[in-house]
């Protein structure tokens, strides 16, 4: 089968819908702490709406969400690929098995991440397309990895990749080891605690934040900003 041009995959690392199985937030409630998570995961349905053009999407969600989805949802989602979100290194790698191999480029999302614009994600399949071996590594401030793109998967990074994302200088020196392409980008963030909320809620604040938040998404994240206004303090 030839090779089609890109594809893109967005993984939770847990159950983001199903509020007694969903991590807490700080001291949000399960029902909050499902909201933030899902609106992260929703957000990015509408960014990748805009990228669809040759482009395959896959959006995985934990099989312990598949009862709890809103019904708008699975309206907007008809096409869903249940996974162990608690084994994700292994599922990432029967992705590859399944998908990854038949595409030229590939791009993994965390769903906990926002930042990343339909912009970001042409500019990153352009600095996939070449023939050499090449991989994006997109990151926060704190080094954390958001997104990571390849054009040839690679067992030595990515075989443990939702351990190893936290570490960024070990991926770099992996990707080195390998005689990878490297490009990396770190205007990217990951929603995991307190001073994640405080930067999410100073960024939303920005005009440009529309570039990758859509209005309908802002005004979600607000009423959690309103909700929990002394996490931002």
């Amino acid at each position: 089968m030839a090779k089609s041009d890109s594809c893109i995959c967005l993984i939770p690392l847990f159950p983001l819908f199903n509020s007694s199985e969903v991590p807490l937030f700080q001291q949000m409630t399960k029902e909050d702490s499902s909201l933030l998570f899902s609106t992260l995961f929703e957000n990015y349905i509408d960014v990748l709406n805009e990228t669809k053009e040759n482009c395959s999407i896959f959006y995985m969600l934990d099989k312990k969400d598949r009862e709890h989805l809103p019904p708008e949802f699975i309206e907007s989602l008809p096409d869903i690929h249940w996974f162990d979100s608690y084994s994700a290194d292994n599922e990432i790698k029967n992705l590859n098995d399944k998908y990854f191999k038949k595409f030229h480029n590939n791009l993994i999302i965390f769903s906990h991440s926002m930042g990343v614009s339909s912009a970001d994600i042409k500019k990153i399949f352009s600095l996939l397309e070449i023939e050499d071996e090449s991989v994006f590594i997109g990151r926060d401030d704190d080094e954390r990895i958001a997104l990571l793109g390849f054009n040839s998967y690679n067992e030595e990074i990515m075989g443990n990749i939702t351990e190893d994302r936290n570490h960024y200088n070990e991926i770099l020196i992996k990707a080195g080891k390998e005689e990878n392409f490297v490009h990396t980008l770190s205007n990217f963030m990951l929603i995991e605690g307190r001073d994640d909320f405080k930067k999410l809620y100073t960024e939303l604040s920005k005009k440009e934040s529309l570039q990758y938040c859509t209005q309908r998404m802002h005004e979600k994240f607000t009423h959690l900003f309103i909700e929990y206004k002394e996490l931002l303090k």
